[in-house]
């Protein structure tokens, strides 16, 4: 692994005399986050000799004041990469289709620029604890292959936006620890495939929408530390695949009859302070338990 310190760039933060040292063509780790090469780009260009490091598995290139377009062409080059971070810049360019063929690319950080995701073939999107801060972007909806997509702790703003609700392959959705407000949309009944479904510790208001039961495929639901009222759907607990269900710390306001938890499939049920009652409605007992 080879950092700033290390005779890549010059050891102070300006990389004015920016320059790769021959002989590194093995090279799997290279670091230079926070040096600003931005004045070295007039002679100098960059992505030429990080292109030529095929062998490079992890290339990280935050806040170095790089403006522009994404160099698509040279990054393909990089066929063992697998971590790409070059986030806090100033690009502005959209992240490309091409992006995808990088086959081996797990890890992909460009928050913090001003960039359209117009990915068709992206699977999986992980920003978890990135803190873009902002709203969810319209473009998201672009990413149709998309299964996976993890947003916790990232300062995210606003309701959950209709961009969302339209990745009809989504299977994991988790938006935990977040800033999000408004109500559950009735459209996240479009996510037929959706199994995992995380949102706790947000700012959600308004009732679970009874629509949420078309979605046949949960198996887990966390909305914990919400501001959720109104009424449970009795539905979502017959719910065939539904193993884990936790709705605590809200302020629901309804009375549940245990029969239905009696018949439902669920392994773990956590209401903590909620609100919610739970009715004996066997005819010899009288009493309501509060949860």
């Amino acid at each position: 692994m080879i950092n700033v310190n290390n005779e890549v760039v010059s050891s102070s933060n300006n990389a004015s005399d920016f320059s790769l040292k021959e002989g590194l063509q093995c090279l799997r780790y290279l670091v230079l986050t926070g040096v600003d090469i931005s004045k070295s780009l007039k002679s100098f260009h960059w992505e030429k000799p990080i292109s030529s490091l095929s062998n490079l598995m992890s290339l990280q290139l935050s806040n170095c004041n790089i403006s522009g377009r994404i160099p698509i062409v040279q990054l393909l080059n990089l066929t063992s990469v697998s971590t790409l971070a070059m986030s806090s810049n100033v690009l502005t360019s959209s992240i490309h289709d091409f992006l995808s063929n990088l086959t081996t690319l797990s890890v992909l950080d460009f928050s913090g620029n001003d960039l359209n995701v117009p990915w068709s073939k992206l699977i999986s999107l992980d920003i978890s604890f990135t803190r873009v801060g902002g709203t969810v972007p319209p473009s998201l909806s672009n990413s149709t292959s998309i299964t996976v997509f993890l947003d916790d702790g990232c300062l995210i703003e606003g309701s959950i936006p209709p961009s969302i609700t339209k990745l009809k392959k989504l299977r994991l959705l988790m938006l935990n620890d977040n800033d999000i407000t408004g109500q559950l949309p009735v459209s996240m009944s479009s996510l037929t495939r959706l199994q995992y479904l995380s949102l706790f510790q947000n700012k959600l208001q308004g009732n679970i929408p009874i629509s949420i039961c078309q979605i046949l495929s949960p198996k887990y639901l966390n909305l914990n530390w919400n501001n959720l009222t109104e009424r449970l759907p009795s539905c979502i607990l017959q719910l065939p695949k539904l193993s884990y269900f936790y709705v605590q710390k809200n302020n629901l306001n309804v009375d549940t009859p245990l029969s239905l938890f009696q018949k439902s499939r669920l392994d773990q049920i956590s209401f903590g302070i909620s609100g919610l009652s739970v009715e004996i409605d066997d005819q010899d007992q009288y009493f309501v338990q509060i949860f």
